[in-house]
């Protein structure tokens, strides 16, 4: 083991850990997490607040209606997500408590898919914080070569094989088998698969159609997750809900009876696996492999009868077909950009072997006139021209290879990301003279120019994280940095990301999430660097009346939208009418709807709690909230003292939004890169 990382167990009795990994979509604001309701739920806080508060925000058996939310998918399409209500998660837990090895078991009897868990995770990897990378490409703990690096939780309740991510499985030695052995590749999708699961087929899946249908108990595994998916979204049949791991999971356990249904019709034709065809599946993506294009018309029927069974149906529209080479354009873009990547830094600067061997010729060197000493950073001249040019190269490699910005930029941000990460690792600012620095940061400046152009090309949540995390280094970097120069690194990153914002905003609908991230990392940059009030109003797309109250545009604002204006505004007097604006507009908000209301939203659950925990919501404001809040509970009795408790119970530490680690964004961005979307 690396002397730089230490292996931690978990406690394997702590079932309530997979909240932390699999109840929540990847494509979250960056400050908000389950990690502060994982340790309230440790405390007994619902149990206090049910029994001694007389308020049940977390109830058990309940449907309840899911925060839904719309994220980029590409430059004209949206992604809905939901999260489940924080009741729903936490009784989610209990089937990985009961039912983990079965789980497990029903995930295995595919020969197809590409992912699916094997055992679950019972170790992770704490990597010290001198040694910790910026850029890590892992969706889940992977069965592979030990357990996935990770500074403080498991990036995944189970331990998964084989691919966590589908790119890795087209440049896999086992992809290139498969094209050796196979002329012919069909790759097909099913339609909107989540949305078109019905819950009850899971019964279906674990026996059969026929004994699910006679035999429903709410008391076996297939009863209880059926009914638990049901909960989480309205109490309907008719679709889960996208985002979280256990989604995933009850996808799996379904699609893994349909691939063993289509094996067994090949087989009953004398067809054999790896002889006559092949077959991998990715969550809802099929990759059939033959060699004749017969075969592969007989499997896409097979596929298409065993998937309407569970009502569910191919995408006609997605099939492709490919002869060999299996290569796509976006396969060959990125080919060239990591050889592009690759010899921006080849031409500017020195690796680690150049520069212990230009430092040995330095030293060997006797020259008497004095020499500077070898820099990591080599001649770079002007650093605008320098970016147009590359800009240049990186449109043409796009248009050569007949794909598009949203196809390869997280690829691009990977691996120029890890490269300037290296570069800066190797840099101590404290060695460096003026000329240095300013060779430094002219570099810099051509790699940003890069990153926010194509960034402004396919500004997506995954890349925002990306982009994010760089900016957030280079920042850090630059603290250590003369004034001048310091002050020009984080005007520079300011700029590009007023732009984007401006872009983002002015480009169409949605809840911006990419932009709330953006601006989470703007406001760590300092006072100097924040927005004003005009501007932050035009990026949230609403508006202050004549009497100074909030007037809503048709854009969505909601519980994302409010806790990330509040974080961004602080104490900072120059936001005072707008913050005030907004308590009033959570005040009368809730003031409109009943307890049930709130108790079965997720939305007004956990906007509640972290409108009571916020630092920067006021005593009498917070005092108003709570009492109005219990007030909707025909039992008053005590309501003096029940406010104070509740209070107190929910500024016992963060629940949602995490108010209190605005100085840890470095460690919350690396927690971010232990994930990444599917």
């Amino acid at each position: 083991m690396s002397k730089t990382t230490k292996k931690i167990k978990f406690k394997r009795n702590d079932f309530l850990r997979a909240l932390l990994t699999d109840t929540l979509p990847y494509e979250v604001p960056l400050l908000f997490s389950n990690y502060g309701y994982y340790r309230r739920l440790h405390e007994n806080a619902d149990v206090i607040l049910r029994d001694k508060c007389k308020l049940d925000l977390f109830p058990k058996d309940k449907w309840a209606i899911p925060y839904s939310y719309n994220i980029k998918k590409d430059s004209l399409d949206f992604r809905t997500l939901s999260v489940a209500h924080p009741a729903v998660q936490r009784d989610l837990c209990g089937i990985y408590e009961k039912y983990s090895q079965l789980l497990i078991g029903l995930c295995s009897r595919s020969n197809f898919s590409l992912r699916y868990p094997v055992k679950v995770a019972t170790r992770y990897y704490e990597r010290l914080r001198a040694a910790k990378p910026s850029t890590i490409e892992t969706t889940v703990e992977v069965e592979e070569d030990g357990f996935s690096r990770q500074e403080k939780h498991a990036s995944s309740f189970f331990s998964y094989q084989r691919y966590n991510l589908i790119h890795k499985f087209y440049e896999s030695p086992a992809f290139h088998e498969l094209e050796k052995k196979f002329r012919h590749l069909r790759r097909l999708d099913i339609s909107k698969c989540f949305n078109h699961i019905y819950t009850h087929s899971i019964s279906w899946a674990v026996k059969t159609k026929e004994y699910g249908k006679e035999f429903k108990g709410d008391d076996t595994f297939e009863g209880k997750f059926d009914h638990l998916m049901q909960l989480s979204n309205y109490n309907e049949t008719n679709g889960i809900i996208i985002g979280p791991e256990i989604s995933r999971l009850f996808a799996e356990v379904i699609l893994q009876n349909i691939d063993a249904s289509v094996e067994r019709d090949l087989a009953d034709e004398n067809f054999r696996a790896g002889r006559d065809y092949d077959i991998r599946r990715y969550v809802d993506d099929y990759f059939v492999f033959a060699n004749d294009e017969r075969l592969l018309d007989f499997i896409q029927s097979s596929l298409a009868k065993h998937l309407s069974r569970f009502k569910l149906y191919l995408n006609t529209a997605k099939t492709v077909s490919q002869r060999r080479p299996f290569v796509t354009g976006q396969t060959g873009a990125k080919i060239e950009l990591a050889s592009l990547v690759d010899r921006i830094f080849a031409q500017h600067t020195r690796t680690a072997k150049e520069m212990r061997e230009a430092i040995k010729e330095h030293l060997a060197t006797e020259s008497k006139e004095e020499r500077s000493k070898p820099f990591a950073v080599k001649y770079v001249g002007n650093s605008g021209n320098l970016a147009a040019s590359y800009v240049r190269d990186i449109k043409q490699i796009v248009t050569r290879s007949h794909t598009d910005f949203d196809l390869i930029s997280n690829y691009f941000f990977s691996v120029i990301s890890r490269k300037t990460i290296d570069l800066i690792d190797r840099i101590k600012i404290s060695e460096c003279d003026s000329k240095q620095i300013e060779r430094l940061t002219r570099f810099l400046r051509t790699l940003l120019d890069l990153i926010f152009f194509v960034y402004a090309m396919s500004p997506r949540v995954r890349a925002t994280y990306q982009v994010s995390a760089l900016c957030y280094t280079l920042s850090e970097l630059s603290n250590s940095m003369p004034k001048d120069s310091r002050e020009f690194m984080k005007g520079l990153m300011a700029d590009h990301m007023r732009s984007i914002l401006r872009e983002a905003i002015d480009g169409g609908e949605g809840d911006n999430i990419e932009v709330l991230n953006l601006l989470t990392i703007l406001h760590s940059f300092g006072e100097q660097y924040l927005l004003t009030p005009s501007e932050l109003l035009h990026i949230y797309r609403v508006d202050l009346d004549e009497q100074k109250q909030l007037k809503l545009g048709r854009s969505a604002f909601g519980y994302f939208q409010i806790v990330t204006l509040l974080h961004y505004m602080g104490h900072s007097p120059h936001f005072s009418e707008l913050r005030d604006a907004v308590l009033q507009y959570v005040q009368l908000h809730f003031d409109s709807v009943s307890l049930e209301s709130i108790q079965r939203n997720s939305e007004l659950t956990m906007l509640a709690f972290d409108f009571l925990r916020c630092p920067y919501v006021p005593v009498a404001s917070k005092e108003l909230f709570a009492r109005q809040l219990l007030k909707k509970n025909p039992n008053t009795a005590n309501l003096k003292g029940r406010t104070t408790l509740l209070i107190d119970t929910a500024n016992k530490g963060d629940w949602f939004f995490a108010w209190h680690m605005s100085d840890a964004l470095g460690e919350l961005l690396w927690k971010k890169e232990l994930r990444t979307a599917y």
